[in-house]
């Protein structure tokens, strides 16, 4: 899933530097994540189980899963196809975790919900 999420990252259509620079943010927030759970002591002090880390550490590489480069004001304003999805109500947030589901169950071995995923 995790491989498959980072070459997902990289299909945004619209603009090349906001690829990378989502690409690179999700690996920061990641790398940030993880130092606050287990140096930072969030991991002991919070008293969080297995899953309760696994659900972070996915939250911060999905949370702007193939963002496509403008704000949700710009997709309000200018009639954008997502905004009309969506209903002009937190247009990103919603495609950030449809985009991520659709992976999780249509990508080949990403399904993290299953028990036996190969990989």
């Amino acid at each position: 899933f995790f491989f498959s999420s980072r070459r997902r990252h990289t299909r945004c259509r619209e603009v090349s530097w906001a690829r990378r620079c989502v690409q690179e943010t999700a690996a920061d927030i990641l790398q940030f994540c993880h130092f606050m759970l287990n140096k930072g002591g969030l991991k002991k002090d919070a008293q969080l189980s297995k899953l309760d880390v696994a659900a972070f550490l996915l939250s911060a590489i999905v949370h702007d899963f193939r963002h496509p480069g403008f704000t949700n004001g710009f997709m309000q304003n200018s009639g954008h196809e997502l905004a009309l999805l969506y209903n002009d109500q937190s247009i990103l947030e919603n495609f950030h975790i449809a985009e991520t589901f659709r992976l999780i169950y249509n990508g080949k071995d990403c399904n993290i919900f299953q028990k036996n995923v190969s990989g």
